[in-house]
């Protein structure tokens, strides 16, 4: 449990250091922000795919043609969570969803089962398979930092102020250290859900890459131009 906590908050001061970057950035211009849509729509699209998907799948697979049919299931079900919250918001708020509460609310999500995957590598590296545990926290690090700036920059260009968006930012994280207390606590339960739970995060994460950062940066004017005889 003590070498998963230290290994989560690490992963979730990186959320926190990149969060901060909402103290140094002023309110980012249509260009830098159209820049700032493209970065996180690539990073999320990878870790939803390498990430997620492909664990998820794989994970799957060794559970026979049922697992794998779950686990598309779940990626189904996490899109749909992603829809599901998108007209929540659009209700509350009387206008289309917020980009930075959309972010906000799917990154604490997916930042569960992700904790998961880190707990269960830590306590496969207290076996001897130290190599891969400190591979993925190292890959966690680099990419929490980015995902804490992708939830308090567009928070703060939709009017929050910097230390509220710090916080929100911040706070995303917090989920991935309950989750890696979670697989470490219960390796077995947690190996067993883990796949489904990872393909409902990668569902709903490129869930927001289409739905949301792409129709963002076309409203933005840099998005791929659709012929019309293609519309």
């Amino acid at each position: 449990m003590i070498p998963a906590l230290t290994a989560s908050l690490a992963t979730w001061g990186a959320t926190a250091v990149g969060a901060a970057l909402v103290f140094v950035l002023p309110r980012l211009p249509v260009r830098g922000m159209a820049a700032l849509l493209g970065i996180a729509a690539v990073l999320m699209g990878w870790a939803a795919i390498a990430g997620l998907l492909w664990p998820a799948l794989t994970g799957a697979r060794e559970a026979g043609v049922p697992g794998l049919a779950g686990a598309v299931a779940a990626v189904a079900a996490g899109a749909w969570a992603v829809s599901a919250i998108r007209r929540r918001l659009a209700a509350v708020t009387g206008h289309g969803p917020v980009l930075g509460r959309q972010m906000a609310l799917v990154m604490t999500l997916h930042h569960v089962p992700e904790g998961m995957a880190l707990g269960l590598a830590v306590a496969a590296a207290s076996q001897g398979e130290t190599g891969s545990a400190a591979a993925l926290v190292l890959a966690m690090v680099v990419h929490n930092a980015a995902e804490g700036a992708l939830v308090s920059i567009p928070l703060r260009r939709e009017g929050m102020s910097r230390g509220r968006a710090w916080m929100v930012g911040q706070g995303s994280g917090v989920a991935e250290v309950a989750g890696a207390l979670l697989g470490a606590a219960a390796a077995g339960f947690a190996a067993a859900v883990l796949p489904w739970a990872l393909a409902a995060a990668g569902g709903a994460m490129l869930a927001v890459v289409v739905g949301d950062l792409l129709p963002e940066l076309r409203a933005l004017g840099w998005g791929v131009r659709i012929p019309a005889a293609l519309r």
